[in-house]
């Protein structure tokens, strides 16, 4: 399965984030103009991509992908290591430049709680995006595949719990504590269960299961509904309904194949447009003497689309040629590891 109409909605969501962030930056530093109605409820996107992952993890998971780990980490850091080192250069050309600052610890992308230290300013969610491989990564073995979603539902119950007993707002800069229980995790969970929801729809324990998650899921709607926060898991929930009915549409029509090919590039779009964004509002400041608007709001927005279609395809490269060298590495590593048979000689008169 191709998962066309995913792929697509990945792209949708990654413009989403860039025209909500023209808005911000707008907002501190021009005039937003008609971003003004770009709805803040997009700020909510990353339910929906938590909740693809989720998904795509929980796949991954049951069919006992090898090399699990390794293949997602070269997924996301190399084309991160790139955009970093672009960042440096495109800021250098700005009034906001970058400094080293707590470097290695940001590049890590694990949960250090580096605050301002981040240098795309989006890297919360990666942060909790490799959280979730290294998750994952413990379960993907064969002997533990099957106590995965028993461990999903035992961690979204008792992420619930905290939230209805214990809620603080959600920390943007996440550590190795309070990670655990963020507001985002459901959106994951929730995702993950939807493949299992799918695999093994007929059987009366999952249907079971199914109204336990949701009548959980409401009850913490309704406590987090006085501090606004219920939104996250609302949208998370309308994510999993969102990602099983594309699922099921996909038997029947596939996506345009350019917005298809264009969710292969929404990673890059995502790490590059807040770079992008300052750097042609500085510029527009520097040479018009006025704050940005509409129009520079409309360039950058273009340059970030534009710009990640053609990154996009050496990020899709960079990662086809080190997956082969990859798998041709462990795959190497393991036969040497193998124990070698022995063979017996046998010596005669």
């Amino acid at each position: 399965m191709t998962y066309t109409h995913i792929q697509a909605l990945r792209g949708i969501l990654c413009i989403l984030v860039a025209f909500v962030h023209v808005k911000i930056y707008l907002l501190k530093q021009g005039d937003p103009s008609y971003f003004i109605y770009v709805p803040d409820l997009i700020g909510g996107v990353p339910c929906a991509f938590f909740a693809i992952s989720g998904y795509f993890m929980a796949f991954l998971v049951d069919r006992n992908s090898k090399h699990f780990l390794a293949q997602r980490l070269v997924r996301v850091y190399p084309m991160y290591f790139i955009v970093i080192a672009m960042a440096f250069v495109m800021r250098a050309f700005t009034n906001h430049q970058l400094n080293l600052d707590d470097l290695p610890f940001v590049m890590s992308l694990l949960p250090f709680g580096m605050g301002k230290s981040y240098k795309l300013g989006i890297e919360w969610t990666l942060v909790y995006e490799i959280w979730y491989y290294l998750i994952c990564a413990v379960f993907v073995r064969p002997k533990l595949t099957r106590y995965f979603p028993g461990f999903l539902l035992a961690w979204l119950f008792a992420c619930i719990l905290v939230h209805i007993f214990a809620f603080r707002p959600p920390q943007p800069v996440p550590n190795v504590l309070n990670i655990w229980f963020s507001i985002w995790n459901p959106s994951f969970i929730l995702g993950a269960l939807t493949f299992y929801y799918i695999q093994r729809f007929n059987e009366p324990f999952t249907q079971q299961m199914m109204l336990l998650v949701m009548t959980a899921v409401s009850l913490a709607c309704l406590e987090l509904w006085a501090v606004r926060f219920s939104v996250l898991y609302i949208m998370g929930m309308g994510s999993c309904f969102l990602l099983y009915w594309l699922i099921k549409l996909e038997s029947r029509v596939t996506s345009p194949p350019m917005l298809a090919q264009y969710g292969d590039y929404s990673y890059t779009l995502y790490l590059i447009h807040t770079n992008v964004i300052i750097l042609v509002f500085d510029r527009w400041k520097y040479f018009t003497e006025t704050p940005p608007g509409l129009i520079a709001g409309l360039m950058a927005l273009v340059l970030c689309i534009g710009g990640a279609w053609f990154l996009g395809q050496v990020d899709v490269n960079v990662h086809a040629r080190l997956r082969v060298w990859l798998n041709k590495y462990l795959s190497r590593k393991a036969a040497l590891a193998a124990p070698r048979p022995q063979t017996q000689t046998q010596s005669g008169s």
